[in-house]
């Protein structure tokens, strides 16, 4: 039991200090000796049991397994009586769910957690400002809860349990020595709410009244916000950069960036599901002249690059971690996972960047990982085998793409080589002419991207429709030299299971 409770508190207890050491020992030693009989504790104790293990086998392990299940069985205990020590054991048994990949389970234990605490008044203030231990440990749970509550909203989407004007209790003084991880993700959780607050509230009408002037600027503030909380780290463990520190403090460090980077990938979405140029034209629009432009107009950017630092930091944990290939339980497949969408989104976007082979390969790589991961945690086959479809589809789509504009290119060049060797000008209408795309004259009414800047776009809903078509007329569109009549299908089946499994609405040509 000590060697696991070790193993927790270096690994799991500073990014969520759910439990005190010296308290928890003492608990644990009277369950022993059958001096209690508090089934929250008893949970608590086989979920960290859990915890410590997989930590120590670098995934799933056997011994977690049987302890996660021993503390399952005490569920109906664990909620019968709200009490501190319930709340602890759920967020547990959260924490250790999560890290196995199993979210919906994770959601509803985390949400069970959260009632249990409003019962007990733990969001509140209780006057004494974290003087007395049980005081800071109070506030320690519910932080956690917090934390573990607005990550979990913003990756699905789900409607919060937490509302922030209620809340009132201040955060826990610093919990362990050197940086203190834990009060930056309390600070994180907080600009996650006002993404979420940006991306999920307010829907239906009260959305679409909303004057896209504003959605853009809170955007923009919330990115400079981002930025400021990442400067607040050590140079050495700063989130945004290659992180230098010893092997027991990567993971931490590793852990708080992979949480930087989807808040930032999330507050940068509409620039993965929008069309380029609507975007574009909107930020010129209403943002010309303000510092926050030339970070909006590269949003689809920052999204990729925020993927691959993803990629390239869970690289280096599994290099450089306390025991080599192994990495800390706390990154999960569903953090890697995000990361091989958006950059699969940018390669499709831009299919004729030079770093797409680069970028495909970091596809390819990481999503094998993910892939893995989910059939040991027993996920469904047809899930796993979406994303391995995912990734071969979209390596044939980008091949296709860039094949089919090299052939063309070359064309063109091949007629004006014989055109100016023979004295003669090509005609205006001449096929090598029209069948290479950047000859093509733009209209005056359209940007860079070909889109239609007349259209009336008042605010964002209205305009949802036309994003799809703008961007994915060309996805849809049968492949080259091929008919309508060569067959029944009169779309793309294979880009429209891609857009399947991106979430994507399916728009018909």
């Amino acid at each position: 039991m000590d060697r696991y409770l070790d193993v927790f508190l270096l690994r799991i207890h500073p990014m969520f200090p759910i439990i005190d050491r010296q308290s928890f020992s003492t608990g644990v030693g009277q369950l022993r000796d059958g001096q209690a009989s508090d089934y929250s504790l008893l949970a608590s104790t086989y979920t960290v049991c859990s915890l410590a293990a997989d930590e120590e086998a670098g995934g799933v392990s056997e011994d977690g397994t049987r302890f996660l299940e021993a503390a399952y069985v005490l569920y109906a205990h664990i909620v019968a009586r709200p009490s501190l020590s319930s709340v602890q054991a759920l967020l547990l048994l959260t924490i250790a769910l999560r890290n196995r990949n199993k979210d919906a389970a994770s959601w509803g234990s985390l949400g069970q957690a959260i009632r249990l605490a409003h019962a007990i008044n733990l969001q509140r203030d209780d006057g004494n400002g974290n003087k007395d231990p049980e005081s800071e440990l109070a506030s320690c749970v519910w932080w956690s809860t917090y934390i573990l509550e607005r990550t979990m909203e913003l990756e699905t989407g789900r409607p919060s349990a937490i509302r922030d004007e209620e809340c009132d209790r201040p955060p826990p003084s610093l919990v362990r020595e050197g940086f203190d991880y834990f009060g930056a993700l309390i600070r994180l959780a907080q600009l996650k709410t006002r993404a979420i607050h940006l991306l999920y509230s307010g829907r239906g009408a009260t959305r679409r009244n909303r004057p896209i002037k504003d959605l853009l600027f809170e955007m923009g503030h919330l990115d400079r916000a981002l930025l400021d909380w990442a400067d607040t780290f050590p140079e050495s463990v700063r989130p945004g950069r290659d992180i230098f520190c010893g092997s027991d403090e990567l993971p931490l460090a590793t852990y708080v960036a992979l949480q930087y980077h989807q808040t930032m990938i999330a507050l940068h979405r509409p620039a993965l599901m929008s069309a380029p140029g609507f975007l574009r034209n909107r930020i010129n629009t209403y943002c010309a002249g303000t510092p926050i432009r030339d970070r909006l107009h590269f949003s689809l950017c920052i999204g990729a690059a925020s993927a691959r630092s993803i990629f390239k930091a869970t690289n280096d944990l599994l290099m450089y971690s306390p025991v080599p290939g192994r990495i800390t339980r706390l990154v999960t497949a569903d953090q890697i996972l995000l990361a091989v969408l958006v950059l699969g989104i940018y390669v499709a976007k831009v299919p004729m960047s030079r770093l797409n082979r680069s970028d495909l390969a970091l596809v390819d790589t990481f999503g094998e990982l993910v892939e893995d991961e989910y059939r040991l945690g027993g996920h469904n086959p047809e899930f796993i085998k979406g994303i391995g479809l995912f990734r071969s589809q979209l390596c044939a789509y980008i091949a296709g793409v860039q094949g089919h504009c090299l052939h063309a290119t070359a064309a063109t060049l091949s007629a004006t080589t014989a055109a100016t060797l023979c004295n003669t000008t090509l005609p205006a209408t001449s096929p090598a002419t029209t069948s290479n795309p950047t000859s093509m004259v733009t209209p005056a009414c359209t940007d860079e991207f070909g889109f239609d800047l007349t259209m009336d776009a008042t605010d964002l809903e209205s305009s949802w429709a036309h994003f799809w078509n703008e961007d994915f007329e060309k996805l849809l569109a049968l492949p080259p030299q091929t008919t309508a009549t060569e067959g029944v299908e009169t779309v793309n089946i294979a880009n429209v299971t891609n857009m399947y499994l991106l979430g994507i609405p399916q728009s018909w040509p």
